[in-house]
């Protein structure tokens, strides 16, 4: 009996001891469950903000990709108000602003014409936002900087009437040279264009180059010469003295010494000495490539390198940059091939040929050379048959076995009409021609027959004019030959092409297109400058 009552008192002490272990039990799978339950939410979180991060980086990648795009398409910049933002809806979602460097600071807007650099910051927005307030990768930012180039240098271009001077080689030094254009508007410009070899050029005191000068297979070499245009080189350019009105480009060096209007553009070393640059500096070469801009010179642009630059206190007062990527070296001077100018024959054999000529078709009638082959020696009066030419008239004179050649008893020549003279030679002494009733046109051609475009010279060939043989401003004369033309204390007005031209005893040219009828003596069509641009980029970096 005690022993049931003392079971029973035990039992009822213990009842609700299991209740208890069960509470336990419940309370550690709770704390576990909340434990797991934490764990999987902070992953999820987790891993969806690094998804979200990856979404938004490569969307601002992608706003800077389309920027950079952007900003090499003309007028892009402008049209966007130089914020650039993905379409409503679209994926990847950006936002890129542009700014740009000008030497005041970082400026919001598009670049302009003295920009040193463009600076890219894009905001990227991920697809897909981060969950249980996982938002810190939902949006990220990048920023890009760019070298900006400057527009380089237009090309040269030569007119379909041909340059001024057109040489396949150009005779050494040229001492006290003119060839000047002072009745001819500005927009014509008297070019020199020689396919090979240097063009050296010492110009007379207060003398020089109404036009570009242009060396396809050369260097340039001018002392105190002032050029109406520019100046373009195969390989190098020296300045020394004298003002250049447009740019100067060089595949090789430059060295300068005097005054430059525009910019030099160079592929090799580039020093300017005690001279004046108005414009920029561009000297696309290698990393070893070197600038120098002495004291006493100024450079009122940029100065971009693709090596290194020594340049004196405050000589450049633009930008100057070194180690700049992707600039374009400047190209080779194109200069046209030699244009192959027929007469076959001579009169009367030329009858046929004449009829289907050039000549005829821009309404030219062919006669023979009076007197010749006999008269081919022309003194006193013996030309006065010319000025009875009244409509425009090809002389035909390959029946003077040495060509033409005036005496200096000759008198004064007076044109009628347009004539163009065809000879083998052509010697000119003392000749004094004149136009009437207008411009009048006046050809003095030696035959290429060879159709190979290169000047093909049969002896005797050549051309000279010699002293004081002189054109006024109601004539223009052309003179075309395969061989030589010597041109020497004259004061000619017109145009001069021939396989080798030589300038003596203060030569003095002055310009005026005549061209040939029918025949394109020009370049090929124009190449437009390369505009201000994009260039590598320098930098790229996280802003988030």
């Amino acid at each position: 009996m005690f022993l049931a009552a003392g079971l029973d008192r035990l039992q009822r002490k213990e009842r609700g001891s299991a209740l208890m272990a069960v509470l336990g039990v419940m309370a550690v799978t709770l704390v576990i469950g909340m434990t797991v339950t934490a764990a999987t939410v902070n992953s999820l979180g987790v891993t969806s903000s690094s998804r979200a991060s990856v979404q938004a980086r490569a969307a601002a990648e992608a706003g800077v990709d389309v920027a950079a795009v952007g900003l090499q398409t003309a007028g892009s910049c402008a049209a966007v108000s130089h914020v650039y933002t993905s379409a409503v809806g679209a994926v990847p979602k950006y936002s890129a602003v542009i700014e740009y460097q000008a030497g005041a600071g970082w400026t919001a807007g598009c670049p302009t014409t003295t920009t040193s650099q463009v600076r890219i910051r894009s905001t990227g927005y991920a697809e897909a936002n981060g969950v249980a307030g996982a938002t810190s990768g939902d949006t990220e930012k990048v920023e890009a900087l760019y070298d900006y180039i400057p527009a380089y240098p237009g090309i040269p271009q030569i007119a379909a009437t041909g340059a001024a001077i057109y040489a396949e080689t150009f005779a050494a030094t040229h001492s006290q040279f003119g060839i000047v254009d002072p009745i001819i508007t500005d927009s014509i410009l008297a070019d020199v264009q020689v396919g090979h070899g240097d063009i050296d050029i010492d110009c007379k005191t207060n003398g020089g180059i109404a036009g570009s000068v242009m060396a396809g297979d050369g260097s340039i070499i001018l002392n105190n010469c002032d050029v109406t245009g520019s100046i373009h080189a195969s390989k190098n350019v020296t300045l020394t003295g004298g003002t250049v009105q447009g740019d100067v480009i060089a595949s090789g060096t430059v060295t300068v010494g005097g005054t430059v209007n525009g910019s030099i553009w160079a592929g090799g070393n580039t020093t300017v000495s005690s001279s004046t640059v108005k414009k920029s500096i561009i000297l696309a070469g290698t990393a070893t490539s070197v600038a120098t801009v002495t004291a006493g010179s100024t450079v009122m642009g940029d100065l971009l390198s693709s090596g290194t630059a020594t340049v004196a206190t405050g000589a450049v007062q633009g930008t100057v940059r070194t180690g700049v990527g992707s600039l374009t070296p400047p190209p080779a001077p194109v200069i046209p091939s030699w244009v192959d100018v027929p007469y076959p024959y001579a009169s009367p054999a030329s009858a046929a040929w004449f009829a289907t000529s050039t000549w005829k078709g821009q309404g030219y009638v062919e006669i023979p050379w009076a007197g010749a082959p006999a008269s081919c020696s022309i003194k006193n009066l013996e030309a006065e048959w010319i000025k009875d030419l009244v409509v425009p008239t090809v002389v035909n004179a390959l029946n003077c076995p040495n060509g033409i050649t005036t005496e200096s008893s000759i008198k004064p020549i007076a044109l009628n009409a347009n004539v163009a003279i065809i000879a083998k030679s052509f010697t000119i002494t003392k000749l004094e021609a004149t136009g009437v009733g207008g411009s009048r046109k006046l050809w003095l051609i030696v035959p290429d027959n060879t159709a190979d475009h290169a000047p093909t010279c049969v002896p005797p060939g050549d051309i000279y004019l010699n002293n004081e043989t002189n054109t006024d401003v109601t004539l223009s004369v052309m003179v075309y030959t395969p061989c030589n033309i010597l041109i020497d204390r004259n004061n000619w007005r017109g145009q001069l092409y021939g396989a080798k031209v030589q300038f003596n005893q203060q030569a003095q040219m002055n310009f005026a297109p005549v061209g040939i009828p029918g025949v394109n003596l020009g370049g090929p069509a124009p190449t437009p400058p390369i505009p201000a641009h994009l260039g590598s980029r320098t930098s790229f970096r996280d802003l988030s």
